[in-house]
């Protein structure tokens, strides 16, 4: 991932991250779109991404012989702070 130098603080960067997520001991390769807002001494990084549990080999749970179901795709909620 690379910021532009001209960057202020303050500044919103649309940034793309790409890695490996281990669940359920299942790797993926995945792309995720996110932001980096630059502060006075670091960053701060946020991304949203939608996850489908059955990838992962995960059965999503259900209870009440199937009256109530957990929805396969979740939406999972990234945020790291990075400060000198």
């Amino acid at each position: 991932m690379g910021v532009d130098p001209g960057a202020a603080r303050g500044d919103t960067i649309p940034v793309t991250f790409q890695g490996h997520l281990t669940i359920h001991g299942v790797t993926k390769t995945i792309r995720v779109p996110g932001t980096v807002v630059l502060r006075a001494g670091g960053a701060d990084v946020t991304a949203t991404f939608p996850l489908d549990m059955r990838e992962f080999g995960i059965r999503p749970p259900s209870r009440f012989l199937g009256a109530v179901r957990v929805q396969p795709v979740t939406q999972v909620g990234v945020r790291l702070e990075f400060g000198a």
